[in-house]
């Protein structure tokens, strides 16, 4: 029942969709109707170039995506391990969450220009401080009398992250992903729109 009133939904929504457009006389350039969008999905099918869009935009996203996570995660672990060190950069790090993403983009772009290694970065910037801060917050949400037990039998700080506080932030790890990943996603098809000649992003400019 709830699936066929999600379809029905869908029609009603496309069919007033390119209703409106069709008799409001609104340009193309400004909203496009859904059979235009419909057949030129069809033909960037049909021609093979989605297979080549997907693949490099998968292998934007998984380089972007694993490179913010072979950073963050560690850090985050390594923030919420040393209480001293989560107060010195702790306010830093909320700041810059709390600063969009793509002010960062004009200096990556200054620094790197407009090359694949830029694309990647912009990608590891939108999901870096959301793994790192989700990280954080799960090693802080860990029982204490597990450190206590640790510290007890004279665990190192070593032997604390990787025995104790590992294990016990996987959950927190995998959650940091999946909304690290999501806002990498959306980081895709910014920096795809900087200098790329493949990708779903650069798709989305060159058939506007």
């Amino acid at each position: 029942m709830k699936r066929g009133a999600f379809w029905i939904s869908l029609v009603i929504v496309l069919g007033g969709w390119e209703a409106y457009v069709r008799l409001s006389g609104i340009s193309p350039f400004f909203l496009v109707p859904p059979s235009v969008v419909f057949a030129r999905l069809g033909r960037w099918l049909w021609s093979g170039q989605l297979f080549i869009d997907l693949g490099a935009s998968v292998l934007l996203l998984s380089a972007g995506l694993g490179l913010a996570a072979v950073v963050a995660i560690p850090a985050g672990l390594t923030i919420g391990v040393w209480r001293g060190l989560a107060g010195a950069v702790g306010p830093y790090l909320l700041l810059a969450y709390a600063t969009p993403a793509p002010v960062l983009l004009p200096m990556l772009l200054m620094w790197f220009g407009f090359t694949p290694l830029t694309r990647v970065l912009i990608v590891a910037v939108f999901g870096f401080l959301p793994i790192l801060l989700n990280v954080w917050w799960g090693v802080r949400g860990l029982d204490a009398s597990w450190l206590r037990v640790a510290r007890v039998f004279c665990a190192s700080r070593r032997e604390l992250l990787v025995r104790v506080v590992l294990p016990g932030s996987v959950g927190s790890i995998l959650a940091s992903l999946r909304v690290g990943g999501g806002l990498a996603l959306i980081g895709l098809f910014v920096a795809e729109t900087y200098g790329a000649t493949h990708g779903v992003g650069h798709q989305t400019i060159v058939g506007a």
